[in-house]
Order: C-alpha cells, then structure tokens, then sequence
C-alpha cells in the first residue's frame, strides 16, 4: 500500500490521534512568477514594489495542460509604522486586489497573462483599505500618513470558482465571503450579524452568525473552496469568543458552508495540531477534492491534511446568537479544549496528513497561502508580501524596505498522493 495513503488511513481512523510521520521528501517542481515588468509603487531611491502577494490559487476550468490557474492577490503592499502601532501603512494606495491569470512554463518560470482588477458594481475600483466603520478595525494610512478609508475594502485571501464560472473570495475584514463576476465585479458581500455599515456601495447581506465578528485583527475568512452548490470558508485562527485569548491559545477554527442558492450555513470544527507557538498555528487554504474531502494547509504546523467533513458536527444548532452553548452558557465551543467536544455531542472534522512538511520545498512556504489541486499536482504557493520588509518613515520621502535576499512570487507543484478515508 502507498505509504502516504496509509497513514492518512490510520491518522483519520484515529481522527486526532498519533499520526504517522512521512519523511521522505516528494518530488516537487518550482515555478518563478515574472513580474518584473509589474511595478506597484517606487520611493524614488531605487526601491520598487512589484507584483505579488499570492493568497488564493484555483485552476483555470477546461485546462487539460495543467499549467493555468487563477490566483489572487492579498490587500497590496502595507507595513506597520513603527511610530504608532495602530497605523496600518499603504505604500500603493491605489491598488486593487486582483485576480491573475497564470500560466506555468516548460522552463520553470511562470507568466502573468492577465490582470482582473476587483471593481463595485458602479465601476470604481475596490482597494485593500480597511473597513473603518466597524469596530477592531486596523487604521489605513497613505504614504504622507493621511488616514484612508473604505467601506467596501477587502482584505482578499481565498479564491473558488463555481459551477456557473463566478469567483467567490474570501475576505479577513469583518470577515465576509464574496460573489465575484468574471470580470471581477464584485457582485455582492456576506458579512457577519451586525456589521454592515449601511452605505457600502457593493450590496453587502448579513449572513455569517454574530460571532464571526470576533475574529482576531488580520486572522479573518483565510480559505474559501467550493462543492456541490456551497461555499466553504475557513477562518485563519479561532475566535476571540468570548475574549482574545481563546483566539490566541485556542486550537477549534471554525469551518462555515454556505448554500450559494438559500444561504443557509452550517459550520465545523477544524482542530489544529498543538504548538508551542499554538497563536501563530494558522488555518491558511482549503481546496475541495471531492464533495466532503478537502485539503487544508497548516501554518506553522508545517502540514497539509486532508479532512472529511462527512462525520463532523454541524454545530450552528448548538450555540445562541453570542455563541454560548446551549447546552451549558458559561462556555463557547472555542474555550473547550478538544477532548471537552464529546461531551456536547461535537465531532470536529476527521483529518490526516498528506505532506508532512511543506517547508521541504522552498522556505518561503512558511507563509504558504495558495492550495489547490491540477491534474494530479498540489499546486501551492507562499504570500511574498509583494517582498515588502517594512517602509522606513525616518526620512521625507519615506523609503521603502524591501527583503534581501528577495523573496519573490513562486508557484510549487508536487504529485498528489492517493487519498482515502476509513470509515
């Protein structure tokens, strides 16, 4: 029996139990992006932003060659000021995330074929900015420090296609979940209960429980695949719920369905490896294999599993509005540990391993953030950060920093192995 498949067998049959280690490391082949001719933002001391921040990866529909794929950029280039811990700093303020086209070449690099800018329904472009009207929100700077704003900002991470060949993305804002044209119209936005701000210019449906909206900052709607008419969503981290330190130390992310037709959710739990660093375990992708079995890529934990949703526990009926539990108030699902879950009649997600370490390909991919699956291939790819180290605000014009050596947008494909649950 294939080694891989045998130890998905028995780490699902023991769902979070011992998993068997696979140390020998799988053929892989690494494409670089050619984005030289892409330059977002210039300081003017020969420091350039080019294109990048891959966070989501899908492949074309109808490509037999497998070797096209759609991906999306995150928000764009931003750093922190070091002066004020709450300013989130925008180098190129006019950007708009956006979904490419790429293709894969013979000779290992990759091209960018086409740009599809993200736009509202009246035609202006979507930016990266944060959504100030609602509450822990990160605070938008421009490069002169001037504060900027918009309701109708996506901090965009995950790309799906649908049957009817609409993109849907997910968002870490509030977070929120949205349906995007071909075109890249963003078409309209699924945000938790409670936070629509009332003026957004693209039609924005309170459809995520309540609770969603305790995220913690920049740990929103990471991944986002789809299958058999839903969208499924995963959050980055748990849920500060009822306060931070679940989203920290917590190990029960949440996994949301939704029906594209009604909007009818169901939700799961996703249960990370323990870490001595369990804040920085991330949930960062989800792909859809089949109908219930998917991939996810963990951060940190340095793994791709796949899970099975079949067995889990759809836990929407288990908690209030506030996400308490029913069963007893006093606690939410995130202040459990995993071995509490039985008690309420929670099965989490079954997973098993199927890379045992992503690393091994490329050390950027600690910052793995693009999964999906082509002719037989994992396709990944890690978030460069548009090779953004910081902006240094000591001098007028602020420079910018940019990574040496540098880290720039790459693409990595490595055979898939077989993949089969025990029931």
């Amino acid at each position: 029996m294939n080694v891989n498949k045998f130890a998905l067998l028995v780490a699902a049959a023991m769902a979070l139990g011992p998993q068997l280690s696979l140390r020998a490391a799988p053929a892989f082949t690494k494409y670089d992006l050619n984005v030289a001719a892409f330059t977002l933002a210039d300081d003017g001391a020969g420091h350039q932003i080019k294109l990048g921040g891959l966070s989501g990866l899908f492949p074309v529909p109808g490509d037999q060659s497998g070797t096209l794929f759609y991906a999306i950029t995150d928000r764009g280039p931003n750093g922190d000021n070091p002066t004020n811990a709450t300013h989130k700093i925008f180098p190129a303020p006019n950007f708009s995330p956006s979904i490419l086209k790429i293709r894969l070449n013979p000779n290992n690099t990759a091209d960018v074929l086409q740009i599809t800018p993200l736009r509202k329904p009246n035609g202006s472009p979507v930016t990266g900015w944060p959504n100030s009207c609602f509450s822990n929100s990160e605070d938008g700077r421009d490069m002169a420090l001037n504060h900027i704003e918009d309701l109708d900002g996506l901090d965009t991470e995950g790309l799906t296609m649908d049957d009817q060949g609409n993109f849907w993305v997910s968002d870490e804002y509030r977070p929120s979940i949205c349906k995007v044209a071909p075109d890249g119209t963003v078409l309209f936005r699924l945000v938790p209960v409670g936070t629509r701000c009332g003026t957004e210019q693209i039609d924005t449906f309170e459809v995520l429980p309540a609770v969603y909206a305790k995220r913690r900052v920049n740990r929103g709607m990471e991944g986002i695949t789809y299958a058999n008419g839903k969208v499924y969503g995963v959050m980055q981290r748990p849920l500060g719920n009822p306060t931070l330190s679940q989203a920290n130390s917590g190990r029960h992310i949440r996994i949301i369905a939704i029906d594209t037709a009604t909007f009818a959710i169901q939700q799961y739990i996703y249960v990370t490896e323990p870490n001595a660093s369990q804040q920085n375990v991330h949930a960062s992708d989800i792909f859809a294999k089949s109908a219930g079995v998917f991939l996810v890529t963990e951060r940190r934990t340095d793994k791709l599993f796949a899970i099975n949703v079949h067995p889990a526990t759809d836990i929407t009926p288990l908690e209030n509005a506030a996400g308490k539990l029913l069963a007893e108030p006093t606690k939410t699902i995130e202040q459990l540990a995993p071995s509490d879950l039985s008690q309420f009649g929670i099965k989490p997600v079954k997973k098993g391993v199927v890379l045992d370490s992503i690393t091994v390909f490329d050390p950027a991919l600690d910052k793995v953030e693009g999964l999906c699956v082509s002719k037989g291939q994992i396709v990944i790819c890690p978030d460069n950060d548009f090779n953004l180290l910081g902006i240094d605000i000591s001098t007028w014009p602020f420079q910018l920093q940019l990574m040496d050596p540098p880290n720039m947008p790459k693409i990595i494909t490595t055979p898939l192995p077989e993949i089969e649950f025990a029931d």
